[in-house]
């Protein structure tokens, strides 16, 4: 039984040396495409989109890896945008873990 793929790349259905990486968004798409040319990464891109589709060489995959989370992370907000509220939030979960601890190690 396999497992669902919640990436958006995989191998390439007839070419066994190439990865292939899928965008729903041509923003992503173009942000991937512009940071494979920066990097100097030989890269095939089908236009015809949705969904945008960038071919790479399996020998650049932890290279390419990276560029594409950075293209897909690059323009998000922080998950909680307020400076106090995420510091108030982490402070919490440290307080309850350091309970559960106490209450582990004294109980």
């Amino acid at each position: 039984m396999s497992l669902i793929d919640i990436t958006n790349w995989g191998d390439h259905p007839t070419e066994p040396g190439w990865l292939v990486f899928r965008y729903g968004d041509v923003e992503r798409a173009l942000a991937m495409r512009r940071a494979l040319e920066a990097e100097g990464i030989p890269h095939e891109v089908d236009e015809e989109g949705p969904p945008w589709l960038i071919g790479v060489r399996k020998k650049y995959r932890e290279r390419a890896e990276l560029l594409n989370y950075r293209a897909l992370g690059g323009d998000r907000p922080r998950f909680i945008a307020d400076r106090a509220l995420r510091w108030l939030v982490l402070g919490l979960v440290g307080a309850v873990l350091l309970l559960a601890l106490a209450g582990m190690l004294l109980g």
